[in-house]
């Protein structure tokens, strides 16, 4: 995953290495370690100064970085199934993950966490399936949300933690979801 103006990227592997490349001199900027990630999905705060990442389905978690310090800032937990969809809102202070399906069947929720302070602001029901893509509106209100298994689109009101609506079966599994301006 690419930082908002382009000039970072997020690549992860299966065996809990996050590589930083610094895309304007094409060189490797850094190497986050923790075993634990597994990472289904990768992303970038809106200064690009920190990288929440995934955890395997072992450890169903997110791992926050600050880029910088190469630190582990915050681990988020909740779910006994793993995440595979990742998002920070607008002001960056929340981190939203989309839980993953084992079988691809089943109620999968969507959990925000603050991240300074480590808590789980709410809890979002209602895919059957696993949750592939997440998008914030520019001013954090809503948050889309779409599950390749029951091939819906949900646009949450975050401010009742309730769907506002939900767009139609297209006649293919979905597999991600963006906002514009």
């Amino acid at each position: 995953t690419y930082n908002q103006d382009g000039t970072l990227l997020a690549c992860a592997d299966n065996k809990g290495i996050v590589w930083l490349w610094d895309m304007v001199t094409m060189s490797e900027l850094a190497r986050l370690s923790d075993s634990s990630i597994r990472a289904n999905a990768l992303a970038f705060d809106p200064e690009g100064s920190r990288l929440a990442a995934t955890a395997s389905l072992s450890d169903p978690s997110v791992v926050v970085w600050d880029i910088t310090s190469k630190k582990v800032l915050a681990r988020f937990s909740g779910s006994q199934k793993g995440f595979s969809a990742l998002t920070f809102s607008p002001d960056g202070k929340s981190v939203a993950a989309g839980e993953t399906s084992r079988l691809g069947w089943g109620r999968a929720a969507i959990r925000i966490w603050d991240v300074s302070g480590g808590l789980e602001r709410t809890v979002l029901q209602g895919h059957n399936g696993s949750i592939l893509g997440l998008a914030y509106s520019p001013d954090g209100k809503t948050l889309a949300s779409c599950c390749h298994t029951d091939r819906r689109v949900k646009i949450w009101d975050l401010a009742t933690s309730q769907a506002i609506t939900t767009r139609p079966q297209p006649p293919a599994e979905l597999a991600g979801v963006v906002l514009s301006t």
